[in-house]
């Protein structure tokens, strides 16, 4: 007999296919539907997860879905006034996939689909657009990879997923990465700088703070572990772009990763280069690299990342951390960290930024609070000057 929650799953999936048909037939669907269709979506999938937990097929292969809901709330001030909005959380956003695993010779097969559900991130709203409740497009496909683990010997990947340099610059043991993490623009990203005269400027958060991190192609990559080294394992990847149209820009990555974890501390590092070749325009080169260190009888964690770029910028981030049971709940996750990024929005500019994160962990039902504080600077050689923008984020993950 079916499961009764697949059933309504099925059905609650399939109305909300029906409905963006009718919104994009003729745009009649409200925002306040439109947010009801993307929970509907979530809480489907959840569903279906609940319904599926390591389903193994006649065949042998087994199928593990997962996902995870994000919602939050931010709140921008740019020194005239705050914008306040409902959103997604752009650090780690609202998703659901599977992967599925079968023995294939001496090694594992798997295959990962995994994608975005198009909700509005908080990294893309801004002082003048709010944006549609969801909007999912093919870009939010997130992995769609065929992997062959040959154990020693390296695992071969192919499809759409991460290049080797991707996540390089985001080694964190804080556990605060939830709201406040290197990748500063993740909170809010596409807020403009208002200038000390009031008027907005064209200079936004993302673009004067970056990472350089690697990001997701249609790619061939390689991973290889060094046997002489626990724990280390090099990298090797060539991908390009097909998600978005009109961009035909292509990537040769290299990286190592490093962890090792004993009784007293946890340890993850790594280093890496990228080479994109642009849409007509110039070879870019990074070099990006990120370390963290977590002393685990004592909870406290230091985080250091820093990356540089051939055609201008450079950035250094630093974190301090501290991990505890301070209630019977769960592990409750504390840090401060400061961005200090150079030449990134325009030759002679300064971008600054520090940021205060609080996170409880929820184990028992998979769910984490948080919030975060975060204050961006920023400054170039013209003869403007600029508003300090400062933000804050609180919400809930609830990982299934």
């Amino acid at each position: 007999m079916p499961d009764f929650r697949l059933v309504m799953c099925v059905r609650a999936v399939r109305h909300w296919r029906s409905s963006v048909s009718t919104l994009g037939q003729g745009r009649i669907v409200t925002r306040r539907t439109e947010t009801i269709l993307a929970f509907v979506l979530v809480l489907a999938g959840a569903g279906m997860a609940r319904a599926f937990e390591d389903y193994t097929g006649h065949w042998g292969g087994t199928w593990s879905p997962y996902g995870q809901f994000s919602p939050s709330a931010i709140g921008v001030g740019d020194g005239t006034g705050w914008k306040f909005r409902a959103v997604d959380n752009a650090n780690s956003n609202s998703r659901l996939g599977f992967v599925m695993r079968r023995a294939l010779g001496r090694g594992e097969f798997r295959f990962r689909f995994e994608t975005g559900l198009g909700i509005r991130q908080s990294s893309e709203v801004s002082q003048g657009f709010t944006g549609d409740a969801i909007d999912w497009t093919r870009s939010d496909i997130r992995f769609l990879d065929l992997i062959w683990d040959r154990g020693a010997l390296g695992t071969f990947s192919v499809g759409h997923g991460s290049m080797a340099t991707d996540q390089v610059a985001l080694a964190d043991l804080s556990g605060t990465v939830l709201v406040t993490g290197v990748s500063v623009p993740d909170m809010a990203g596409s807020f403009l700088f208002r200038t000390t005269g009031g008027i907005l400027s064209p200079i936004s958060v993302k673009s004067a703070y970056k990472t350089y991190d690697g990001i997701r192609r249609a790619r061939l990559r390689y991973d290889r572990p060094v046997a002489r080294v626990e724990g280390l394992t090099l990298s090797i990847s060539a991908g390009a772009e097909i998600l978005k149209k009109n961009n035909t820009e292509a990537n040769v990555d290299v990286a190592a990763t490093y962890q090792r974890k004993t009784d007293r501390f946890r340890l993850e590092g790594a280093i890496g280069a990228s080479l994109t070749r642009q849409n007509n325009r110039v070879t870019r080169n990074d070099v990006i690299g990120s370390v963290s260190f977590l002393h685990r009888p004592s909870g406290v964690s230091v985080t250091v990342a820093a990356s540089t770029s051939n055609t201008g910028g450079a950035m250094s981030y630093l974190k301090l951390g501290y991990l505890a049971d301070l209630i019977p709940a769960g592990p409750t996750a504390l840090s401060v960290d400061i961005y200090d990024g150079a030449d990134i929005a325009a030759p002679g500019s300064r971008s600054r930024a520090w940021g205060i994160g609080i996170v409880q962990h929820l184990p028992r039902p998979d769910v984490e609070v948080y919030l975060g504080f975060r204050r961006y600077s920023y400054s170039d050689s013209s003869p403007l000057s600029y508003h300090p923008l400062r933000a804050v984020q609180f919400g809930t993950r609830w990982q299934f």
